[in-house]
């Protein structure tokens, strides 16, 4: 997808400008095999990252295909939107937040999770339309939404363009159908910002 979006190509990435909860967990982070560009007038990029967590006195590492995309001057409320078929069967826990209820058979692919206060901003943005093609499409990434930034992620590494291709197709898509809601989410925050506070 290369002349989609410019492509920049880093061999190795900065781990100190990750700001979702993934890159809390663990140490001896590492960001390689960055690929960045525009789509839709939006900073995206992809990148392999990696951590090791102690399990049973041993270091593990774990391993996760990551797209990055900047909405610039917007500030989100955190929001996870959590796969229960992710590919490696990550269960690390990233939550200090209460869930959102699904309804349908959604609740057999996801989870949602987002601030107190802020349910129905969360379920605006995953609506019946969206969850519906990433039950279909993609329900084994992760998507998450914290200050100015969105993530999709995969507990596997992409290793063929194919999987780059598919990673950035489902992220296209997620932000043609959703993009409105996105900027509508960072104005019911800001709207809301003296009621419930950072």
């Amino acid at each position: 997808p290369s002349h989609d979006i410019g492509v920049v190509y880093k061999e190795i990435g900065d781990v100190s400008r990750l700001v979702g909860r993934l890159y809390e967990i663990g140490y001896s982070k590492y960001m390689d095999n960055e690929v960045s560009g525009l789509y839709s007038g939006l900073p995206i990029r992809f990148f392999n990252y990696s951590y090791c967590n102690k399990r049973d006195k041993r270091d593990d590492k774990y391993s996760y295909s990551v797209c990055e995309v900047v909405f610039d001057g917007n500030d989100f409320p955190f929001i996870l939107l959590k796969s229960e078929t992710i590919r490696g069967g990550s269960k690390h826990d990233m939550l200090k937040e209460g869930s959102v209820s699904l309804e349908k058979d959604y609740n057999k692919y996801f989870k949602l999770y987002t601030r107190k206060g802020f349910e129905i901003e969360a379920m605006q943005v995953f609506n019946y339309d969206v969850l519906g093609f990433l039950k279909e499409k993609a329900h084994h990434y992760n998507i998450e939404f914290i200050k100015d930034r969105m993530y999709i992620y995969d507990d596997v590494l992409v290793k063929r363009k194919s999987d780059l291709i598919e990673l950035f197709d489902v992220t296209k898509k997620f932000i043609d159908i959703g993009k409105d809601l996105i900027f509508r989410l960072n104005k019911d925050y800001e709207a809301m910002y003296h009621s419930y506070g950072k």
